[in-house]
Protein backbone atom coordinates (compact mmCIF):
# COMPACT_ATOMS: atom_id res chain seq x y z
CA UNK A 1 0.00 0.00 0.00
CA UNK A 2 2.39 2.40 0.81
CA UNK A 3 4.09 2.20 -2.67
CA UNK A 4 1.81 3.19 -3.89
CA UNK A 5 1.28 6.94 -2.22
CA UNK A 6 4.69 8.37 -4.65
CA UNK A 7 2.53 7.64 -7.56
CA UNK A 8 -0.34 9.54 -6.00
CA UNK A 9 1.81 12.68 -4.29
CA UNK A 10 3.28 13.20 -8.02
CA UNK A 11 -0.19 14.07 -9.59
CA UNK A 12 -0.83 17.32 -10.98
CA UNK A 13 -3.30 18.83 -8.57
CA UNK A 14 -2.58 16.96 -5.54
CA UNK A 15 -2.75 18.64 -2.53
CA UNK A 16 -2.94 15.93 0.56
CA UNK A 17 -4.33 12.37 1.35
CA UNK A 18 -5.35 10.46 4.60
CA UNK A 19 -5.69 6.97 5.55
CA UNK A 20 -6.96 5.03 8.27
CA UNK A 21 -9.31 2.24 9.39
CA UNK A 22 -12.78 2.09 10.42
CA UNK A 23 -13.10 1.91 14.07
CA UNK A 24 -16.47 0.42 14.16
CA UNK A 25 -15.01 -2.17 11.28
CA UNK A 26 -11.35 -2.77 11.49
CA UNK A 27 -11.39 -4.22 8.27
CA UNK A 28 -12.36 -1.65 6.22
CA UNK A 29 -10.22 0.96 5.14
CA UNK A 30 -10.47 4.52 3.62
CA UNK A 31 -8.64 6.98 1.45
CA UNK A 32 -9.26 10.89 1.31
CA UNK A 33 -7.74 12.24 -1.33
CA UNK A 34 -7.93 16.22 -1.98
CA UNK A 35 -7.39 17.69 -4.93
CA UNK A 36 -7.08 21.12 -6.45
CA UNK A 37 -10.20 20.28 -8.60
CA UNK A 38 -12.19 17.84 -9.55
CA UNK A 39 -11.04 17.34 -12.95
CA UNK A 40 -7.39 17.02 -11.52
CA UNK A 41 -8.58 13.28 -10.17
CA UNK A 42 -10.94 12.32 -13.06
CA UNK A 43 -9.66 13.69 -16.61
CA UNK A 44 -6.17 13.85 -15.10
CA UNK A 45 -5.04 10.88 -12.54
CA UNK A 46 -8.19 8.49 -13.25
CA UNK A 47 -6.88 8.67 -16.88
CA UNK A 48 -3.60 8.69 -16.65
CA UNK A 49 -1.33 5.63 -17.10
CA UNK A 50 -0.05 5.78 -13.02
CA UNK A 51 -3.73 5.60 -12.29
CA UNK A 52 -3.67 1.49 -12.67
CA UNK A 53 0.06 1.38 -11.04
CA UNK A 54 -1.67 2.92 -7.89
CA UNK A 55 -4.71 0.65 -8.07
CA UNK A 56 -2.78 -2.32 -8.10
CA UNK A 57 -1.46 -1.52 -4.81
CA UNK A 58 -4.57 -1.74 -3.11
CA UNK A 59 -5.67 -4.79 -4.96
CA UNK A 60 -4.69 -7.57 -2.27
CA UNK A 61 -6.41 -5.32 0.77
CA UNK A 62 -9.52 -5.43 -1.14
CA UNK A 63 -12.19 -8.22 -0.30
CA UNK A 64 -15.18 -6.38 -2.20
CA UNK A 65 -14.68 -3.83 -4.99
CA UNK A 66 -14.16 -0.42 -3.37
CA UNK A 67 -16.43 2.31 -3.19
CA UNK A 68 -15.74 5.68 -4.50
CA UNK A 69 -17.45 9.34 -3.78
CA UNK A 70 -16.41 12.92 -4.45
CA UNK A 71 -17.00 15.61 -1.62
CA UNK A 72 -16.98 19.30 -1.96
CA UNK A 73 -16.01 20.59 1.65
CA UNK A 74 -18.57 23.34 2.86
Amino acid sequence: MEAGLPILVRQEGYISHEFGTDLDQPLTYWLTVHWQTLQHHTEGFQKSADFQAFVANFRPYLTRPASLSHFSPE
